[in-house]
């Protein structure tokens, strides 16, 4: 078995110790961006892997001709923007794996939500920027509008519009054709992060999250989510929808992270959209902690020939965790907290200079404080969120 995998992730010691696990010869294309030191570099050639560092931006000409070149039998996608150019690629050259037929779905979020309204999902209302008639449907009947990339990342591009006026407008700025507008769903958000194998979800658990994604980037609002209990009566719904968005959405062959947000509205639950690649931010340590299982790395050693690990199959976390990840206002930095003093806090990493300049967040991942943090049955989940978000107002200071 011969394996290509591009990477962008700065993972580089941990793709070492799951390539070791594997029988496949690699051959890593990694991005600049991911690469730490050299010394990274240098473990994985000396341990045989065939390593070649990338522009940021190499794209699809890249990815073929490696494969080529080594008649490789998988192609691993790292990332959330080599998805869909990885699946056209296997296609062409008849790698199994996530076919373009699934990436697209999980990729570009009118295809996803097109297709799931046929099988019944509840999604939010939508049109195309650059559909008169949807958008003249859309305006019939939502009063406050969300604009978003239709193939974003990290609610990059992600605006409110609260009249049909400020969206023309909003949408004569952007140029239509490429944004998709959605209803701006009044509710709760969730998420359910686990894995699918070959098209089926085989572990799921949800998390509540205390605000919406696009605040964390447009308000500067805490990332911050947990783990629901498992006598939460949502927690049941919130899997077993994520099951039935999985099994509607054409399948991906092999083991694929899931990571899926849904509002829950007047206890309905209605899906904003589900991705075939690991959830950004805190997602992927809290469900190590909770599971151990590696949502970036159980997959890779799957696609590399690796039996998936026993707990991949587990019904449940052994104990539930959550995090938060505390963005930059704009202005400057006047005091960080050395600790986080909240109950339950099992890691803390500040990461910003005291006297640094900020514009803000760019992305909703943009942090400069780190907190992984263990729950409890004693304590609702949204108290514990709360609480950090509390403690993240009274403990750094800004100018």
């Amino acid at each position: 078995m011969t394996a290509v995998i591009m990477n962008r992730r700065p993972i580089l010691r941990e793709l070492a110790a799951w390539i070791a696990e594997s029988p496949a010869d690699v051959v890593l294309l990694t991005s600049r961006c991911s690469v730490v030191d050299d010394g990274e570099v240098d473990a994985l050639r000396d341990a045989g892997v065939d390593v070649t560092v990338v522009d940021d931006d190499a794209a699809t000409d890249v990815i073929r001709a490696a494969c080529v070149r080594v008649g490789a039998t998988a192609l691993v996608a790292m990332a959330e923007a080599d998805v869909l150019r990885c699946a056209e690629i296997r296609d062409e050259l008849g790698i199994v794996g996530q076919d373009t037929a699934s990436a697209t779905a999980y990729r570009d979020k009118h295809a996803m939500k097109t297709h799931l309204a046929r099988t019944g999902i509840t999604t939010a209302a939508m049109a195309m920027g650059d559909d008169e008639a949807g958008l003249a449907r859309l305006m019939g009947t939502a009063g406050s509008y969300v604009v978003k990339p239709v193939r974003g990342v990290a609610a990059k591009h992600t605006y409110v519009a609260h009249s049909a006026g400020a969206l023309r407008h909003l949408l004569d700025e952007l140029g239509s054709s490429d944004f998709l507008v959605e209803e701006f769903v009044h509710g709760d958000m969730y998420h359910v992060d686990g894995l699918m194998l070959d098209g089926k979800l085989v572990q799921g658990w949800p998390s509540r999250y205390l605000y919406q994604q696009w605040q964390a980037l447009y308000e500067a609002k805490p990332s911050v989510s947990g783990m629901l209990p498992a006598a939460d009566p949502l927690t049941g719904r919130l899997v077993a929808t994520t099951a039935a968005v999985v099994t509607a959405l054409p399948p991906a062959a092999g083991l694929h992270p899931v990571h899926a947000d849904y509002f829950v509205r007047d206890d309905e639950i209605v899906l904003c959209e589900i991705w075939s690649w690991a959830g950004g931010a805190g997602v992927p340590e809290a469900y190590e902690r909770s599971f151990g299982v590696s949502l970036v790395g159980e997959p890779v050693r799957q696609q590399l020939g690796a039996a998936p690990n026993d707990d991949c199959f587990a019904d449940a976390p052994r104990v539930r965790h959550g995090w938060g990840w505390f963005p930059p206002r704009r202005g400057t930095l006047v005091a960080l907290p050395k600790s986080c003093s909240v109950p339950g806090t099992v890691r803390y990493s500040g990461a910003a200079n005291v006297g640094r300049k900020f514009d803000g967040p760019h992305a909703a991942g943009d942090a400069v404080v780190e907190v992984s943090f263990e729950l409890n049955d004693t304590k609702p989940v949204l108290d514990t969120l709360h609480a950090y978000d509390v403690w993240w107002r009274k403990a750094s200071r800004w100018a």
